[in-house]
């Protein structure tokens, strides 16, 4: 009987869909290990909800800081649901399904032009840190990325759908705006057309356009605010080198775990030369690959990398201004370095391949290369799962005790999905089925060390969830509480937004100190204020300052020591002191007489 043959088109499909399974089924593993992971999350949720909750009202918003498309988003998920957390738990699943749709865009867009390493270099991108923590955020980055990515998909043969999800951009966080632009340039350069690019361009940027006028409208007059606009014109900087770093923290997550971490008495240093040397040879390899992929891009017109920089490169610049640094505005962007740099390597590679050199020299260095990937690998797993009682910091026991488990199961789906594509697509054995494992188990085991370490154990500010709890359990029927968190309390209770107060609208200006704070409390009819440490210590933040926390920092009484059942007409009922940060809960005392 013979054995019919399988057609290599057809090997190839299977070899894509079987990557692009691989890819889904890794996007879910990191993504569902962390669903729910924050007790509290990023605080700037509520702010989305809120905001969404007013545009589906057909209300204009108090606010423009946050743009429409997310605010809506983290409305519409909370539909499917029906506890009182369900637009929080309806936004971290939907962030969890799009790491996955992230992994694929990207894979997507590569493998036109970095060929079967494209899968690889998805799964760096989004398996580094600070996508893996905003896959479990309830926050707009992974959006931002979806959105660019198909962006960048659709730049060479669906031009129209491009300019859609450039306008989606646009909307889904100001900073991203540039997209716009960047797909008219390249229509342009492409095509040559100017009405239809001049008349896209303008469809396109219609609803960004509004937003600003609304924005402007809401702004006239007022110097003082949180709006991102507000912030630059007052405090604007240039600290491109700072956000440079971040981006290389982040591109190069799969190499730069620490070899070895200092204890904390300091005693153990002796990797921290070497650690320093990888760091600066990791830098330097990134910048020459990444300029190497642009210039390349542009001789050979690979229209998406040229929107890639097109829209990076502003959007760089625009967070170099911006005052506050934060590494988790360079995941927007962080992929699309990383696959330029991807781009200039493999450029490199083909054209090292391709001239004469003696037979051997490949197979030795591929395998010098591979025993380096194992003892690093196992150098870094050491740390990553080193016992309590070495002294050295321990990310799986003392951090985060899901990493070690994530580690373990990802490190086999990967090994296991080289061989399996391997096979689909009838590849021979050769140095390449050794390298390309020990480098893939680095990569996830490097990632893993940075992660466990940044997402933690998820307790940080869980205490706001405490006070709700408390709140629900133990206020009375006509009691209002002041905190600074108070868009959080519904979400943990259930109850009705009506029965929190934010501290900062007992405006500063209105009510300087703190007999006038309480004032002001009694006008709005709070009867409880809930002071927080999470600010505390933190003066100069612009927070503190916009809320008046130097009102109520008497408040902060019983965690300095001091007599504090009584302050004022203020009198303590409660504590939160285990976790973080600390309360401290007062009840306002009618005046006398009344």
């Amino acid at each position: 009987m013979q054995v019919p043959v399988i057609e290599p088109d057809r090997n190839q499909r299977l070899a894509e869909y079987a990557a692009v399974g691989l890819l889904v089924i890794l996007g879910f593993i990191y993504s569902l290990h962390f669903l729910g992971h924050f007790v509290f999350p990023n605080p700037d949720f509520v702010a989305f909800l809120q905001i969404g909750q007013q545009w589906l009202s057909f209300r204009i918003p108090y606010t423009m800081k946050r743009a429409p498309l997310f605010t809506l988003i983290t409305v519409l998920v909370g539909n499917f649901f029906s506890t009182p957390d369900r637009n929080l738990f309806g936004t971290e699943l939907y962030n969890a399904i799009m790491l996955p749709t992230v992994m694929v865009l990207i894979y997507l867009i590569g493998r036109k032009f970095l060929g079967k390493a494209a899968l690889w270099v998805a799964l760096l991108a989004c398996i580094s840190p600070w996508m893996v923590r905003m896959s479990s955020q309830p926050l707009a980055e992974l959006t931002l990325v979806a959105l660019f990515a198909a962006t960048c998909l659709c730049i060479r043969s669906h031009i129209k759908w491009a300019y859609l999800f450039a306008m989606l951009g646009s909307i889904a966080r100001w900073d991203m705006a540039g997209l716009i632009p960047a797909v008219a340039l390249v229509d342009l350069i492409r095509n040559r057309k100017w009405p239809r690019t001049i008349m896209m361009t303008a469809l396109a940027s219609i609803p960004f356009g509004i937003c600003m006028i609304i924005t402007w409208m809401q702004l006239r007059g007022q110097a003082e605010g949180a709006h991102y606009i507000q912030v630059l014109s007052k405090d604007r900087t240039f600290e491109l080198a700072a956000d440079l770093g971040f981006y290389w923290h982040n591109i190069c997550s799969f190499f730069n775990a620490q070899l070895l971490q200092s204890s904390p008495s300091g005693q153990v240093r002796s990797f921290e030369a070497l650690n320093s040397a990888v760091s600066t040879v990791t830098g330097l390899l990134l910048g020459a690959a990444f300029l190497a992929g642009c210039v390349t891009a542009v001789i050979k017109k690979r229209w998406e990398i040229i929107v890639m920089l097109l829209a990076g490169v502003p959007y760089v610049m625009i967070h170099a201004i911006y005052p506050y640094r934060l590494s988790r505005f360079c995941v927007p962007a962080a992929w699309a370095g990383l696959i330029i740099a991807a781009y200039g390597l493999v450029t490199f590679w083909r054209w090292f391949v391709s001239k004469p050199k003696p037979k051997f020299l490949i197979p030795v260095l591929q395998l010098i290369a591979a025993i380096i990937f194992v003892l690093w690998a196992v150098r870094i797993a050491g740390i990553l799962w080193a016992s309590k009682n070495t002294g050295t910091l321990t990310y799986a026991q003392n951090r985060c005790p899901l990493i070690s488990q994530l580690t373990l199961i990802s490190v086999l789906v990967v090994v296991a999905g080289f061989f399996v594509l391997q096979l689909l697509r009838r590849q021979k054995p050769s140095m390449g089925w050794l390298i390309v494992p020990t480098f893939l188990v680095l990569a996830v085991v490097s990632n893993a060390a940075t992660t466990g370490f940044l997402m933690g154990d998820g307790q940080s500010n869980a205490n706001f969830k405490r006070l709700g709890l408390w709140f629900l359990e133990n206020a009375e029927d006509d009691d209002r509480m002041i905190t600074t968190m108070p868009g959080w309390l519904p979400i943990y209770t259930g109850l009705p937004i009506e029965r929190f107060d934010h501290t900062g609208n007992i405006l500063p200006r209105d009510a300087k100190d703190f007999p006038a704070f309480i004032q002001g409390c009694g006008k709005r009819n709070v009867t409880l204020i809930a002071w927080d440490s999470r600010l505390a210590g933190a003066p100069n933040d612009r927070y503190y300052k916009l809320w008046g926390l130097d009102r109520i920092q008497a408040l902060g009484a019983p965690f300095l020591g001091r007599k504090a059942d009584r302050i004022g007409p203020c009198q303590l009922i409660h504590i939160i002191s285990e976790g973080s940060p600390k309360i401290a809960i007062y009840r306002i005392l009618p005046a006398p007489g009344n």
